[in-house]
């Protein structure tokens, strides 16, 4: 990992009285190590679009197989703690 950027609970979700959330995102991942598609999923919807920004930020070290960088994809739990 190059660089995460951690998500930040919602404003709107703190007025609907939700506590802590786990959220599944399903992260497209280029050759070059930079997210070109998220998806969100088991979590409130209020939380998508911040898992969503805050994915798109982030960096990893390209996969390499074979001397050649290759596009994978991963799964990333995301946790928002109500404090």
């Amino acid at each position: 990992m190059r660089r995460r950027v951690e998500p930040a609970y919602p404003r709107v979700a703190r007025g609907l009285a939700l506590k802590d959330q786990h959220c599944l995102a399903t992260v497209r991942i280029n050759k070059a190590g930079v997210p070109i598609n998220v998806a969100v999923e088991r979590c409130p919807s209020v939380f998508h679009a911040e898992t969503k920004r805050a994915l798109m930020k982030w960096r990893w070290v390209p996969l390499r197989t074979k001397r050649a960088n290759v596009t994978v994809r991963t799964t990333i739990a995301i946790t928002y703690k109500l404090r």
